[in-house]
């Protein structure tokens, strides 16, 4: 896979060193990272390649946002509004909104690299990834409106993460 997604794999492997494979094969594919262990994955490793990808993908991002995180706070440390998140029911903290963008544009960038490199092809991923990315641009109008209350670490993330978010829906 590193031939044929050299960018997404080296993106990867900064971040993610170890990756568990989760026990047992449920219908619903699982994931999570250890906030204690750096570079720590868990994930099932079961599904399909671009189910595997989007674990990975997923994980990965959350391990480089708390990096960012650990280094300087990306939103105003007092600021304390909740916002609406695309991903779940209830109002989030901005920090939880900006994890959830910050996922997205990743993993709709990493199928469309899946898509251009032959990995999947727009059948087997293609309503995923048109959910993801309208769920992606509601997430990202939610970030503008909250552009106040991020740090300038956290524009800068916002930036890089936007130039991310451009490529996946593109």
């Amino acid at each position: 896979m590193s031939a044929l997604l050299p960018e997404l794999m080296a993106w990867l492997a900064a971040a993610t060193r170890v990756v568990r494979p989760l026990a047992g094969a449920g219908q619903v594919m699982r994931s999570s990272h250890d906030q204690d262990i750096l570079g720590l994955v868990s994930a099932d490793l079961h599904g399909s390649t671009a189910q595997t990808i989007e674990l990975l993908v997923h994980e990965t991002a959350h391990l480089h946002l708390r990096a960012a995180e650990a280094a300087h706070a990306l939103v105003v440390p007092t600021h304390q509004g909740r916002y609406r998140s695309p991903l779940r029911p209830e109002p989030r903290p901005l920090g939880g909104v900006l994890l959830a963008y910050h996922a997205l544009a990743y993993i709709c960038a990493a199928y469309r690299e899946m898509l251009a490199a032959g990995l999947a092809d727009i059948e087997q991923v293609g309503a995923e990834l048109d959910d993801l990315t309208a769920r992606l641009t509601d997430v990202r109008d939610v970030i503008g409106e909250a552009a106040p209350y991020f740090t300038d670490a956290g524009r800068e993330f916002l930036n890089r993460t936007a130039e991310v978010a451009d490529h996946a829906t593109k």
